[in-house]
């Protein structure tokens, strides 16, 4: 994978800035002091790995014109040919997009893929070193100088040396054969513990079998003993409730022999206490007019008493007793008679106004005659729409042939100015002449 081109929308001094057909075997890039080579190094850096955070000592490069911060590099490799990585700001280390040759676009995990794993502190160690990784020498022994030498002629800088420092002083800190302090050995003690711990507990296992079968024994018996006790409690909360209302029991058993003992009599009817109560309403007024007419009783008894009988009176006593007894069915035929009447007159008042409505010339002897049934009914209101239609149809008519009646007259005029304007057969001669 190579680096073909460069272009920086703003990072540091450098902005708008683009570089194309870089050479595929040495590129060179010469400048003097604060020129931006470093710079350049850092944007690289920067796209390939996201820019430096706040939380970082390195420095972030930001425009401070105002330019776009970031840029894209276009690079070269054998798995994808050509793709181009852009990164802009967004996240804390930016937002990366990588453009395809078919024209998909990937992200960051992409290019964690590419270099397969590789960190910005790798690739700085061995692809991007500067001198003051080189610096580092006068701080190595003797001794050292071999594998820095060996470190730097391989990677370029003393990578290999710190890693393998740094990975003895890692496997001394994790093991020793006769040490303690060291992780494995501390966690090799403990195996052992653990392993005592473990054989001690097997020989247990028996007893924890045993302990576990009466601990279901037990739970058994205290599902039982619950089950139990929720029966009793019920069995109390139905006694109390019958305890509570023993009173009432035996108040009802009072009454119930009490009832056993009186006469047997018919069976109480439904709603008998409120039937009563009606009857007993009803039985007031009746008593009063009881009363009263037992006064007037008494009164036609002392009448009767100073009345001088009279013989035709005695011959015709069953007549008169018919008569006064149909005296009150008489006197309520008139009435009803009277009322018959008048409701006859409203009738035929209605009658007569009906009739005058609908100019309805018949004689009553012909009116009973005529049909009235719904069909009729329905031919009346269709010959009703038809009327009403046809009305409108004349209305329609008169209107056209007033607008036919005017529009001849006016051509009558037409014609008859036309006429005024024609020339006598002399003139028209002599015109033609």
């Amino acid at each position: 994978m190579r680096i073909i081109g460069i272009q920086i929308y703003g990072y540091g001094k450098l902005e708008n800035l683009e570089l194309v057909h870089l050479s595929p075997t040495l590129q060179v890039f010469f400048g003097q002091n604060e020129a931006g080579k470093s710079t350049l190094m850092s944007f690289i850096h920067s796209i390939l790995f996201g820019f430096p955070t706040k939380q970082q000592n390195e420095q972030r490069y930001i425009p401070k014109i105002g330019a776009k911060y970031g840029g894209k590099l276009i690079l070269q490799t054998n798995e994808c040919e050509t793709i181009m990585i852009e990164r802009l700001p967004g996240k804390a280390t930016g937002d990366v997009s990588v453009y395809m040759p078919d024209g998909t676009v990937k992200g960051e995990e992409f290019i964690s893929e590419l270099f397969q794993g590789m960190d910005k502190n790798l690739y700085q160690n061995i692809y991007s070193f500067n001198i003051h990784g080189l610096q580092g020498v006068h701080n190595l022994k003797s001794e050292d100088v071999g594998r820095y030498l060996f470190s730097a002629g391989t990677v370029g800088t003393d990578a290999l040396l710190e890693l393998q420092n740094k990975l003895t002083k890692e496997m001394d800190s994790l093991f020793k054969p006769k040490g303690k302090n060291p992780l494995l050995n501390t966690e090799l003690i403990r195996l052992k513990d653990d392993h005592t711990k473990v054989v001690k507990w097997q020989e247990k296992n028996n007893e924890y079998e045993e302990l576990l079968d009466e601990r279901h024994r037990i739970e058994n018996e205290l599902w039982n003993l619950d089950s139990r006790k929720q029966y009793l409690k019920d069995k109390i909360q139905e006694s109390e409730k019958l305890q509570s209302i023993q009173p009432l029991l035996d108040e009802y058993q009072t009454q119930r022999n009490l009832l056993n003992g009186l006469p047997v009599f018919e069976p109480f009817p439904e709603n008998g206490l409120r039937r009563y109560e009606q009857l007993q309403a009803q039985l007031k007024p009746y008593e009063a007019q009881v009363a009263a007419l037992g006064e007037q009783v008494k009164k036609l008894d002392k009448e009767k008493n100073e009345i001088q009988l009279s013989t035709p009176y005695l011959e015709n006593e069953q007549q008169i007793l018919e008569l006064i007894e149909n005296n009150s069915l008489y006197i309520e035929k008139q009435d009803r008679i009277q009322f018959v009447a008048r409701e006859l007159q409203q009738v035929e008042d209605e009658l007569k106004q009906l009739k005058d409505r609908i100019n309805f010339a018949l004689p009553e002897s012909e009116f009973y005659k005529l049909n009235l049934s719904i069909a009729v009914k329905d031919i009346f209101s269709e010959i009703v729409s038809d009327t009403a239609r046809h009305k409108q149809q004349k209305n329609f008519l008169d209107d056209s042939f007033t607008q036919a009646k005017e529009a001849l007259e006016n051509t009558e005029q037409k014609i008859k100015d036309l006429r005024k304007q024609v020339l006598s057969e002399d003139e028209r001669k002599q015109f033609e002449k």
